[in-house]
């Protein structure tokens, strides 16, 4: 590879041949024109906008479309999407979205999601959005209800930022409030894309966990539930199987996350992985028995997995290690093997890992599952969450450069071997639209 060999000149002359939209680089990672490493295009954010790029993932529509989240750094408007076409073009950007004062920040709550017709949905607030691919026109759809009734009868402020937006097998868009701090319930929604409620699942919530749509179409959640005996109230976190139809609940398990970015991620068979049973820090489960596979054991500070189609298993333990559990592994692991594999991680259709290096180096790195370094920018600020593939491209935001002090935001598309992998949990979203669905792509 001859990446980066001449990184230094190039960049010193980066802003005199950007234009406000696109330009063609080819010799940003790499001398050689059409090798994997190429850069094929940077979208840059005019400086004039001032607007920044955040750490979260970009969504790609049927049509090749890239959409991702800006900010304004002073926090006084609010968020946009952006969208460019796959050839780096500016296509739109919509108007800021409104959160109605709603959360701490002015921001999206959620992942943009794009639906199977190519309507782009996220959250801002209290409110669903709904943005029209062809125009960036956007509007509200659905909005958080004012108040919420627990069990025992009990009314409570409810009005919070919806989160953890997600796709069902029909099309239909699952979202999560939190309640207020105190005294709170929260719940489960599951809504049309016209914006009609088809249902709510309450519970009492200490925090909102990711959630997830299993092979069998179910919603996979963790909430807090009182699961006390004799008129006692005991709360307990569990996993919860719920039917997309009605919400009601199918089974449930005790569950222990570690952090609120715990995400409930399947193999390419359809086990569930995530944190259940007492002092297991991390477990496989048939989620047609509930018989649980292996189990990595005493582990604090798990964060996420992917899960290739062998169903090797690579699981982020933050301040711990990478962990990779074989696919055909059972029992449990108290020491389980710990190899090198980049952070938010992608799994591309070669078997091999890409995202970004660790938490002190933010460049782009790829490694094989044996934890060998096969490709590496350098000295690039890259946002993980935003690293992604799609037709032999690899796509990523940048917010600066270590050795230039550049630090404008940037789209970049680069010349690549592979796409995503099409089978298990390639990435944190599953896949490139963010349906957080095992069954969609």
């Amino acid at each position: 590879m001859k990446y980066l060999a001449k990184f230094l000149i190039t960049m010193a002359v980066v802003a005199a041949v950007f234009s406000s939209t696109t330009s063609c680089d080819p010799d940003i990672f790499n001398d050689d024109t059409g090798e994997k490493g190429d850069t094929l295009w940077v979208y840059e954010i005019p400086e004039s906008e001032n607007l920044v790029i955040p750490d979260t993932p970009m969504a790609i529509g049927d049509n090749g479309d890239i959409y991702f989240e800006v900010r304004d750094p002073d926090g006084v408007k609010g968020p946009r999407i952006y969208a460019i076409t796959k050839d780096g073009e500016f296509k739109w950007k919509t108007q800021t979205l409104d959160n109605n004062n709603v959360g701490v920040d002015k921001k999206l709550n959620s992942p943009i999601v794009v639906g199977d017709d190519g309507t782009i949905f996220t959250t801002c607030g209290p409110y669903i959005y709904s943005v029209d691919p062809s125009n960036g026109q956007a509007q509200t759809i659905w909005e958080c209800p004012l108040e919420l009734t627990n069990s025992y009868g009990n009314t409570f402020n409810s009005y919070s930022p919806l989160i953890n937006l997600c796709l069902t097998n029909e099309g239909n868009l699952i979202v999560q409030n939190i309640g207020t701090l105190f005294n709170f319930v929260g719940a489960i929604f599951c809504v049309t894309p016209a914006g009609q409620l088809k249902w709510l699942n309450k519970r009492q919530d200490a925090m909102g966990y990711p959630i997830s749509i299993g092979p069998n179409g179910n919603i996979y959640d963790v909430g807090t539930f009182d699961v006390g005996y004799n008129n006692g109230v005991i709360w307990e976190t569990r996993l919860v199987a719920y039917e997309p139809d009605n919400g009601n609940a199918v089974w449930s398990e005790t569950a222990f996350p570690w952090n609120a970015g715990n995400k409930p991620v399947f193999s390419a068979n359809g086990d569930v992985i995530y944190p259940l049973q007492e002092e297991r820090s991390l477990s496989r489960m048939n989620i047609n028995n509930n018989s649980i596979i292996w189990t990595i054991k005493d582990k604090g500070g798990y964060s996420y997995s992917v899960v290739d189609k062998n169903n090797n298993t690579f699981s982020h333990f933050y301040g711990v290690g990478n962990f990779f559990i074989n696919g055909n592994a059972t029992g449990d692991f108290t020491s389980p093997d710990n190899i090198y594999f980049p952070i938010d991680t992608n799994i591309d259709d070669k078997g091999n890992l890409i995202g970004r290096a660790d938490y002190t180096h933010p460049d782009v790195v790829s490694s094989d599952v044996q934890g060998n370094k096969l490709w590496q920018t350098e000295h690039i600020y890259v946002s993980g969450p935003s690293i992604t593939l799609e037709d032999d491209v690899l796509y990523f935001a940048s917010t600066g450069n270590m050795l230039t002090g550049d630090n404008k935001m940037k789209i970049y598309a680069i010349k690549w071997d592979a796409s995503l992998m099409h089978d298990g949990w390639p990435r944190n979203t599953h896949d490139n639209r963010n349906t957080s669905n095992y069954n969609k792509w």
